[in-house]
């Protein structure tokens, strides 16, 4: 199927998908005016930057009349090109006040329906039972520190010299637990995972777990969710610690400070992912 008519379908299932389940589409800015310093986004000849998400921006949409909102449309990622990863990509990102990390599995099992339509399975998977088993430590009560010294010990292939504790956890995460999702055609959503991996995200029931999910399908990463902290001190503490401190962290600390975002949970679907899934199955 070509390529243009194959990515309007799955936007058209999506947003009736969508409207279904009561959201409203929006439009939030493209330009932003500053780099968030760890994606490295791509500046314009007139200084400004081109969005690499949408997160706050779409997130201050979230209102007393628009609780539930969403975008579709473009990101941009300096980064090295693959078969999986492009400069220019389409995303659909929403937010939803008043709900939690649940309901967006629930909403990713319909929306899968909808779009995704040989999908034969869906499993939860969790990070937290893997690395029980592999590394023998409970990531809900140890600590970043604790966490990112007992990987390497085990696992030395995932060590790189000058690691943050986000980079170091994620490439675990890469060569180890993603591989286990070996069933065709199964809608994996992997759970339970370690707070040094987002730092904005939801505690679970207070321990060093979060909130967040991201969904798998014959290897590929398709979607990510996960709910929004509003413990200001907490987010700026797990920052440090993880050494991802960027102007964009610094004003989504100051916006949560002031109470200006309300507590919300969110959702991203990469629409090309999507249509890759369709030429490959």
């Amino acid at each position: 199927m070509n390529q243009d008519i194959l990515r309007n379908q799955i936007v058209r299932e999506m947003r009736n998908c969508l409207y279904e389940s009561g959201y409203i589409e929006v439009v939030s800015p493209i330009l932003r005016p500053v780099d968030c310093g760890i994606t490295q986004r791509l500046m314009l000849t007139n200084g400004k930057f081109l969005r690499d998400c949408m997160e706050i921006n779409l997130r201050l949409k979230v209102t007393d009349i628009t609780p539930k909102v969403y975008e579709i449309g473009p990101c941009f990622r300096q980064e090295k090109e693959d078969e999986t990863h492009r400069v220019e990509f389409y995303m659909m990102e929403l937010y939803s006040r008043g709900e939690k990390l649940v309901h967006m599995i629930e909403l990713m099992k319909n929306i899968s329906q909808c779009c995704i339509p040989f999908v034969k399975d869906v499993e939860i998977f969790s990070v937290k039972d893997f690395m029980l088993a592999d590394l023998g430590v409970d990531i809900a009560t140890l600590s970043t520190d604790e966490l990112i010294e007992h990987i390497p010990n085990c696992r030395p292939t995932v060590y790189v010299k000058g690691d943050r504790p986000f980079a170091l956890v994620n490439r675990y995460i890469e060569q180890f637990v993603e591989p286990a999702l070996t069933k065709k055609d199964c809608l994996y959503f992997l759970v339970d995972y370690p707070i040094s991996t987002i730092c904005v995200a939801n505690r679970t029931n207070g321990t060093n777990c979060i909130e967040r999910f991201e969904c798998f399908i014959n290897g590929l990463e398709i979607s990510h969710a996960f709910e929004d902290s509003i413990q200001a001190d907490d987010i700026e503490m797990r920052t440090k610690q993880s050494r991802i401190m960027s102007p964009e962290i610094f004003e989504q600390i100051r916006l949560t400070r002031e109470g200006r975002v309300a507590a919300t949970v969110g959702l991203g679907i990469g629409i090309d992912r999507l249509c890759m899934l369709y030429r490959n199955c």
